[in-house]
């Protein structure tokens, strides 16, 4: 008896019906999608912040470089300031802008302007 029993057991169907092997299909993409709309924005959160950190380690070494030397902002350029040894690295934006010093002598600004994925980062004063 308990042969026969294990027999009828084992040629039952087993596995999976099509439609539940959908569902989860569709559940995982839908939770694939959600993971990667956030994945994009916090990238972006992190090229942004990056960005500004660089435009801060300029404008401090632009102000050094002003009080040492008596050199008006609008004379100033990223490329001098790595040159004259103000900073260490010359900064590089993560989305591909270029940094512009503009300003007189009190007041500086800096910029992050023609990023490649068109973002805006901002400026420092």
């Amino acid at each position: 008896m308990k042969q026969r029993e294990f027999n009828m057991r084992a040629g039952s169907p087993r596995g999976f019906t099509l439609v539940e092997i959908m569902i989860v299909i569709t559940i995982i993409s839908v939770l694939m999608m959600l993971v990667s709309f956030s994945y994009v924005s916090i990238r972006d959160k992190i090229r942004k912040t990056s960005c500004m950190e660089n435009m801060r380690v300029i404008y401090k070494a632009a102000t050094l470089c002003q009080t040492e030397r008596s050199i008006e902002g609008n004379n100033l350029t990223v490329k001098m300031l790595h040159e004259e040894g103000y900073m260490r690295r010359r900064p590089v934006c993560p989305s591909g802008g270029k940094y512009w010093i503009q300003g007189e002598k009190d007041k500086l600004r800096i910029s992050c302007q023609e990023t490649t994925d068109g973002s805006d980062h901002g400026f420092y004063e």
